[in-house]
């Protein structure tokens, strides 16, 4: 039977392995690749943009879109509600949204392709009176 192993790193190892990748980036690695790779069919990329903290990581992310060859990065500003519409209509290219808020555009049948990765730490947990902490949750 197959088992996976998790990679267990400590800070030192972590610091390290950020460092190396910080100084191949220096030093142009990615440049060398991007030399080989062929250019993009659209330079265009549209972000949906809902006002709120949880959509820092696309203004992060608008810098490396533009090193791999986006010449136009758009964010489409419709609120809070509108992006899975957005998405769901072809108005917009990119979100970052929960997964319940775009399970009823799927089941309609809209062409959605949805990506793990997002947090929701913006959910509230609500527990019993023995629950003061994380660790409680067990």
């Amino acid at each position: 039977m197959y088992q996976s192993r998790m990679l267990q790193l400590n800070r030192r190892d972590f610091l390290r392995r950020a460092a190396t990748i910080g100084v191949a980036g220096c030093f142009g690695v990615h440049r060398a690749v991007a030399a080989t790779t062929p250019p993009l069919e659209t330079t265009t990329i549209r972000l949906v943009h809902a006002p709120s903290i949880c959509t820092a990581p696309q203004y992060i992310a608008e810098e490396f879109l533009r090193l791999d060859g986006f010449t136009d990065v758009q964010y489409l500003p419709l609120g809070t509600r509108n992006g899975p519409y957005a998405l769901a209509d072809g108005r917009g290219d990119i979100a970052m949204w929960d997964t319940p808020g775009l399970i009823p555009h799927l089941d309609a049948g809209k062409p959605i392709v949805l990506l793990a990765g997002v947090h929701a730490g913006c959910y509230e947990l609500f527990g019993r009176e023995e629950v003061r902490a994380i660790r409680d949750l067990r």
